[in-house]
């Protein structure tokens, strides 16, 4: 985020049409856990090899994937597609960048901030103490057990392996919770849109700021 300062005016998630992955699917999950669930309001699904629908309309593609399309409705920011046969066509990019233009007017010239991510990172912190808090009791008798069954370096491995199992689940149920709160994440600073500004885009390799 810091290299992307002010911070990004869109997360397009790069499909590729007839090929819809399970981390395709988990994408716009992968991005509210971990930039908050505001991030969905600067998300758009940008779908390639647009030529692979023929003659039909991607909203007739849709309605035959019932989860492709309740996808695309997570990201509020809407859709694109890209024909990659038709590589001369700069329209296709033009339209793109006039979407990305309507939906960052929406969301009123802003984009998304170090704060906002912040605030995200510091909601799934807390939670993840709470959770934590609320194990505790389970922990200490999984610890009293281990203590008939090891001693020395095997006892101090074992606590060490229950407190990084603890801490992972407590870290991954903080942020699925953190995924769909509905609470307004502050923090923003108003911004006028330059495309010069980074595009974040979200395939299944990862994040990458371009």
């Amino acid at each position: 985020m810091t290299s992307s300062s002010p911070g990004p005016h869109v997360f397009l998630v790069v499909i590729q049409l007839g090929r819809f992955t399970k981390e395709d699917q988990n994408a716009v999950k992968i991005i509210q856990e971990t930039f908050g669930a505001e991030s969905a309001e600067y998300t758009m699904v940008l779908f390639t090899h647009g030529d692979k629908l023929k003659k039909k309309t991607i909203e007739e593609f849709l309605s035959g994937i019932e989860i492709l399309a309740e996808f695309t409705k997570q990201c509020h920011g809407g859709y694109h597609v890209l024909d990659n046969e038709d590589k001369q066509n700069r329209s296709q990019v033009s339209e793109l960048l006039k979407k990305i233009d309507k939906m960052v007017t929406i969301n009123g010239g802003s984009c998304y901030t170090n704060e906002m991510y912040a605030k995200a990172k510091k909601a799934i912190e807390e939670e993840k103490r709470r959770t934590l808090k609320e194990n505790e009791k389970a922990r200490l008798k999984k610890e009293k057990e281990m203590k008939k069954r090891f001693e020395g370096e095997a006892l101090k491995k074992a606590r060490e392996e229950l407190q990084k199992e603890a801490e992972k689940e407590a870290r991954e149920r903080a942020e699925r919770r953190n995924a769909f709160t509905k609470k307004y994440i502050g923090g923003t600073s108003i911004k006028s849109y330059d495309r010069r500004q980074p595009v974040t885009f979200l395939s299944t390799n990862g994040l990458q700021l371009v």
